[in-house]
């Protein structure tokens, strides 16, 4: 029997030692994917080109009532519905021949069957591995039963919700066209009764009765109005209606009309003119805009001047109303012109909160902008900025 030669020995040493190294370092890989799979908080199965299942992990078994036992060297095809296992043949074929990372059936509902029948809504993501001069695809497998269904059932309630508020809007809408008819009758009554008295020589106590009777039912007509143009502007259909209007003389209208209202609340009306502020406007809107600021500013800075400034600009108007009242605070500044929204410190007073709203879409659909300066105890100052030529409506 002839020896190997001294080097030759050494060769096979040396050999010998890098398949001990190879196979201990393929071991550590392999308890590292172990640890791996088993510790992921999705099932994890392994699967060999012809779609055996070579490993599971414990999440496995919970999602689909299987031992591992029952699983190992089964085709995974056992897991799914039968009526997709055809087209998962194919798709097979199709991974296998171009192995990537990617999921698997994007854009299709997927369902996995467990050992008792019941179906799971599940995602499945795929990734290739190779090892053993093999490819093995990893599966991971995640239930989302609940979570679709959290996802039907939310967006069952926002139908619910949508309808819900579609039916509001309709019932202002209609609920302020109906009492606007007996408002404007009971509003004219009310003016005669009111005159009636005055011209008898009726006692102040009654005069001061019939006064407040036609002040009340002119706020429950602006009360109507706002929640008409609420439902208009909810609806998209608040419409312009343009015309050549001189913005001095509207502001000088308007004051006029609100000055009683100022003097009965103790406030200065300030006014100071530009003149050549014309332009195309809808001029009952913007006589609303005025009228909501100049109303708020008296409401608000009872007792003391207010001011209302028109200037021409290079791209068309600004009007600015400015009281000495409660102010607002920074955070309130960011909300006031919102639905229903009202400054802290003004939820004392009367109103819905609507006039802020309204006349921010009208400013908006005239393709102007309206903005508020104020601080606690200062006053404030409200900016609404007309273009020349608003959009077409």
């Amino acid at each position: 029997m002839q020896c190997p030669e001294p080097n030759e020995t050494d060769r096979m040493r040396s050999e010998i030692e890098r398949l001990r190294i190879k196979a201990e370092r393929e071991e550590s890989d392999r308890a590292w994917l172990d640890s791996v799979i088993e510790a992921s908080p999705a099932g994890m199965i392994v699967v060999d080109g012809s779609g055996q299942m070579l490993r599971v992990n414990g999440r496995v078994e919970q999602l689909f009532g299987y031992s591992r036992e029952e699983l190992a060297g089964k085709s995974v095809d056992m897991l799914l519905p039968a009526s997709a296992r055809r087209q998962h043949l194919a798709e097979r074929a199709g991974y296998m021949a171009e192995p990537t990372a990617r999921p698997m059936g994007a854009g299709r509902d997927l369902y996995g069957v467990r050992k008792d029948g019941t179906q799971i809504r599940v995602e499945i993501g795929l990734s290739p591995l190779l090892a053993g001069g093999q490819t093995l695809v990893i599966a991971s497998i995640i239930d989302i039963s609940e979570r679709v269904r959290a996802e039907e059932e939310r967006g069952r309630l926002t139908e619910e919700l949508r309808a819900a508020i579609g039916a509001r809007d309709d019932f202002l809408a209609i609920a302020s066209h109906e009492l606007r008819t007996p408002l404007a009758a009971l509003a004219l009554q009310l003016a005669s009764l009111q005159r009636a008295v005055r011209g008898l020589g009726a006692e102040t106590k009654v005069v001061g009765w019939a006064d407040k009777a036609v002040r009340n039912a002119g706020r429950l007509a602006r009360l109507i109005d706002d929640l008409l143009d609420v439902s208009r502007i909810q609806a998209g259909k608040l419409q312009l209606h343009l015309e050549e209007l001189d913005l001095a003389d509207l502001v000088r209208e308007v004051a006029d009309r609100m000055a009683e209202e100022a003097r009965l609340a103790g406030c200065a009306l300030v006014v100071h003119l530009a003149t050549g502020a014309t332009e195309r406007w809808d001029k009952l809107r913007v006589e609303q805009v005025l009228a909501n600021l100049i109303s708020n500013a008296i409401k608000y800075g009872a007792g003391k001047p207010i001011e209302v400034r028109t200037a021409v600009t290079a791209d068309g108007a600004r009007i600015t109303v400015r009281d000495q009242g409660i102010g607002i605070g920074r955070d309130d500044l960011t909300r006031i012109f919102g639905r229903f929204e009202r400054a802290s410190a003004a939820r004392t007073f009367r109103g819905l909160g609507l006039g802020l709203y309204i006349t921010r879409e009208i400013v908006e659909a005239h393709g102007g902008r309206i903005a508020a300066e104020s601080a606690p105890g200062e006053g404030a100052t409200f900016t609404v900025e007309l273009p020349r030529r608003p959009p077409q409506t």
